[in-house]
């Protein structure tokens, strides 16, 4: 039986998609809301974290987890730069 995939995966490579996603948030909140005030970089930073927790326990690889990562955060890079 081959071991979980998870094992692979570091947490500096964890914290580098969380924190990806957490400027690409923060991002989009100051498009959104104006200026840096709006809105609360730490819970901007919670909100990719759970996000990410969610993805790394529902995939079924790395290469899924990293592949649909990857993807989201182009995904939002792209549809904030519209």
């Amino acid at each position: 039986m081959e071991a979980d995939w998870r094992t692979t995966l570091s947490n500096q490579e964890r914290s580098k998609y969380i924190t990806e996603l957490a400027q690409i948030l923060a991002q989009i909140s100051q498009v959104n809301g104006g200026d840096r005030g709006n809105f609360n970089l730490e819970k901007l930073k919670k909100t990719a974290e759970q996000f990410e927790k969610s993805l790394y326990a529902s995939s079924s690889s790395k290469e899924l987890n990293l592949d649909s990562m990857r993807k989201r955060i182009a995904a939002m890079d792209t549809a904030m730069k519209k």
